[in-house]
């Protein structure tokens, strides 16, 4: 990151980025209230322009977690009598670089998968 590469900022300056990070993650509702909790304390710390490098950071990461959200999607493809189908395909729709296939179970685990995604499922087989 653009203030890991800089030694001559204070450690406290450092942290604030991880604060913010993880501020934004778990309490987006109470975002601008922390942050301005946090105003006296890096007052004294940090210079009036890196304070606004890095509030202006903090509110880039709190637009870029609201709308960049993903999730793990987990499930069971099954065929209509409840048996397991092993080898399905599972892709997120619109792009060919996430995907996966189910194991013999029929069970499948899809990571950073954006929260409004499509999945695609697919299979070939024949009937005996």
């Amino acid at each position: 990151m653009i203030l890991k590469d800089r030694s001559d900022y204070p450690e406290s300056c450092l942290s604030l980025l991880a604060v913010l990070r993880d501020k934004c993650r778990r309490h987006k509702d109470e975002y601008i209230g922390k942050i301005m909790s946090l105003l006296p304390f890096l007052w004294g710390r940090c210079t009036r322009y890196r304070l606004l490098f890095l509030l202006l950071a903090g509110s880039f990461l709190f637009i870029n977690s609201t709308y960049a959200q993903t999730v793990t999607v987990t499930g069971r493809v099954t065929e209509s009598t409840g048996n397991p189908l092993p080898g399905v395909s599972i892709v997120v729709k619109g792009t060919y670089s996430t995907g996966t296939t189910t194991g013999e179970d029929g069970r499948y685990t899809l990571a950073r998968v954006p929260s409004d995604a499509v999945l695609s499922f697919s299979f070939v087989g024949f009937k005996t």
